[in-house]
This record gives structure tokens, C-alpha cells and sequence, in this order.
């Protein structure tokens, strides 16, 4: 028989105030999904995790502020505006 090679996903949910009490670097990748605006500490803690080499994926909704995300530092850390 063919080798399959194995496969696992672990996935941690949470709130975006949660968020800046975890260790980011821990992560291949962080997805937010229609995030509201980031406090502070969440913005500066994601800042540093996508500078460093993280994956950041958002899928914004209803509760997601085009205004925020599209404006610094986000312009310059996401590939396209929402």
C-alpha cells in the first residue's frame, strides 16, 4: 500500500482580548474571523507575530471595521485592503 503521510491540526479558539495573553510564536498561523477593531496590546502583539514570519489570515464580517484594518500598521502587514 501507498505511505500516507499524517496530518493534524490543533486549534485554539478566543476572544480578540484573549488574544495578546497567548504566545503567537507558538502558531503557524493565526486566523481572525470578523475580528472587531484590536486594543493596543492585541494590535502590537499581532504586529510583531506577522514582522516575525506568521501566517495571518482574516476573514472579516459585520463586526469588522474596514476603517481600522485598512489603516496602519494593518495597510502595511495585510496583502489587500477589505
Amino acid at each position: 500500500p501507498a505511505q500516507r503521510d499524517e496530518f493534524s491540526l490543533r486549534v485554539k479558539t478566543g476572544t480578540m482580548a484573549q488574544l495578546s495573553r497567548l504566545a503567537l510564536s507558538d502558531f503557524a498561523a493565526v486566523i481572525l474571523c470578523n475580528p472587531p477593531a484590536p486594543d493596543p496590546i492585541a494590535t502590537n502583539a499581532l504586529r510583531q507575530y506577522v514582522e516575525g514570519g506568521g501566517s495571518l489570515v482574516l476573514f472579516p464580517g459585520d463586526a469588522t471595521p474596514p476603517a481600522v484594518w485598512n489603516a496602519p500598521p494593518w495597510s502595511a502587514l495585510l496583502p489587500a485592503e477589505i
